[in-house]
């Protein structure tokens, strides 16, 4: 989870929302709760029958006993023994209405997220381990972060002038700074200061920290942007393991490229915003490309599950298994 949140803000947003208990959280629920629902229904009906969450899966357990979670399982009916595992803010509001079978027709105007992605990226420092980075990067953009790893023997050599100006000249994606949280806030107030507040170059800069003071003294410059808390989605993940230990496999599987995963639609660049008419309809546009909406990005980077209002969407976020 800490190498796709680097790769991408978003993201660490997004799992710190689901993993800590502040606004959705991923909750396995009875089916026998709903009347009017039985097994032999699709995964895609359901989806479309469900309001108030959303239907990430089913949970079975397997002829030896052992707990198996299906994320996205397009083309699988519910089973009697089946439970079901929502994002949900609220699973006692959770409701369904029986759908008719599903119609769904796939438009050439969608283009299916790849979870390998190109990115130019430079890491500064190796306090934090990133080494799944390279697992959602493709073989250039990883050859390209091995050229761009930086790590000195001397916390200084990290101001010098000709390193700092190579930061901002070369044109990286992000600049992610992975060092201990003294060096790491100290470099990242030397980075921004003297940049206008709406130099893209403060948008590039993402912050490896495990202190929550230093945390809040960056959040009150207003020319920083981006932070990743190490041990806030560690503890958040460990507390949530701690109530719920068969989440671990849903966990497991969203942190890793492969199988199911959370995923970035960029409007008019993977889905014309012409589409984005109501979240039921685009609901039923992603259906048929075996992907399933969960919320928006806006233009400040901030996250909206399941947001009813599509007007604002930067970026359309989806639970799929994508293309790797």
């Amino acid at each position: 989870m800490l190498s796709r949140s680097i790769i991408d803000i978003a993201y660490y947003q997004l799992y710190y929302e689901i993993i800590s208990y502040h606004g959705h959280t991923a909750e396995f629920v009875d089916p026998a709760r709903f009347p009017g629902l039985a097994a032999g229904v699709s995964y895609e009906q359901l989806v479309l029958g469900f309001a108030g969450g959303i239907l990430a899966g089913f949970s079975r357990t397997d002829a030896s006993g052992q707990l198996q979670v299906r994320l996205c399982p397009f083309g699988e009916n519910l089973q009697d023994t089946d439970w079901l595992l929502f994002i949900t803010r609220d699973a006692q509001s959770l409701a369904y209405t029986p759908q008719p079978p599903a119609k769904l027709k796939p438009t050439v105007a969608i283009k299916p997220p790849s979870e390998i992605l190109s990115r130019r990226l430079c890491l500064v420092g190796s306090t934090w381990p990133v080494d799944n980075l390279g697992n959602f990067l493709d073989d250039e953009s990883r050859a390209f972060l091995r050229a761009s790893h930086f790590v000195f023997d001397q916390v200084d050599e990290y101001f010098r002038p000709e390193f700092v100006a190579r930061l901002r000249s070369v044109g990286y994606d992000n600049i992610i700074i992975n060092l201990d949280d003294d060096a790491g806030f100290r470099l990242t107030l030397f980075l921004i200061t003297g940049c206008d507040e709406r130099d893209p170059f403060l948008e590039k800069i993402v912050t490896v920290l495990s202190d929550p003071v230093l945390e809040g003294l960056l959040n009150q410059n207003p020319k920083y942007r981006n932070q990743v808390l190490s041990h806030k989605l560690a503890a958040c993940y460990i507390a949530q393991l701690s109530f719920q230990k068969n989440l671990e496999k849903f966990f497991n599987e969203l942190a890793f490229p492969e199988g199911a995963e959370f995923n970035l639609l960029e409007v008019d660049t993977h889905i014309p915003r012409k589409l984005l008419t109501t979240p039921a309809e685009l609901q039923r546009h992603l259906l048929a490309h075996q992907l399933v909406y969960v919320g928006i990005v806006d233009a400040a980077r901030e996250i909206h599950l399941e947001a009813e209002s599509l007007a604002e969407a930067r970026q359309i976020v989806v639970l799929g298994h994508g293309e790797v």
